[in-house]
């Protein structure tokens, strides 16, 4: 009874130790207008064709400091330089009476996941302290990112405003 308790705890840990081997982490942080994003939440990376048509949809799970894959899907986005990919984030800010709602669906490069981290800002141009500030990613998409990593930054142009 005693070697089968001890092989049970063996193949327990066994079991744990495999699963934790099949996930990779990326050091992802997420600042949206200007605070931290604390939501332990599912994001997705849409991964299309030239043609623009969806070709997969890779789920990973987000916690502050990190954004984690399964291994093969994390494989997946690696193989995928060609392709256009978005990150999709699905953002719910509590408001005092209701909570706001916005989806979030920025431009995304698997060249990123190299990197040691990344510091992904995002801009609601709904916002008044950005309204005006930035120019949105396209007419349909009311806000903008910007990102640091290791050795460089993506800034977006700041428009000059006029004082009244």
């Amino acid at each position: 009874m005693k070697e089968l308790s001890i092989l049970l705890v063996v193949c327990l840990f066994g079991t744990v130790g495999t699963f934790a081997q099949d996930k990779k982490d990326f050091n992802l942080i997420l600042v949206i207008d200007d605070i931290v994003w604390v939501s332990y939440t599912n994001l997705k990376i849409e991964i299309r064709d030239d043609a623009g048509s969806l070709k997969q949809t890779i789920g990973g799970l987000y916690y502050p400091g990190n954004l984690s894959f399964d291994k093969d899907e994390y494989e997946k986005l690696l193989a995928a330089k060609n392709d256009s990919m978005t990150l999709v984030i699905d953002y719910k800010e509590p408001g005092k009476n209701e909570n706001k709602h916005q989806v979030f669906e920025l431009p995304f490069s698997s060249s990123w996941l190299y990197h040691y981290f990344m510091i992904m800002r995002v801009y609601n141009l709904s916002n008044k302290k950005y309204m005006g500030v930035f120019d949105p990613l396209d007419k349909s998409r009311n806000y903008t990112f910007e990102i640091d990593y290791p050795g460089g930054q993506m800034l977006r142009v700041r428009n000059k405003i006029k004082k009244k």
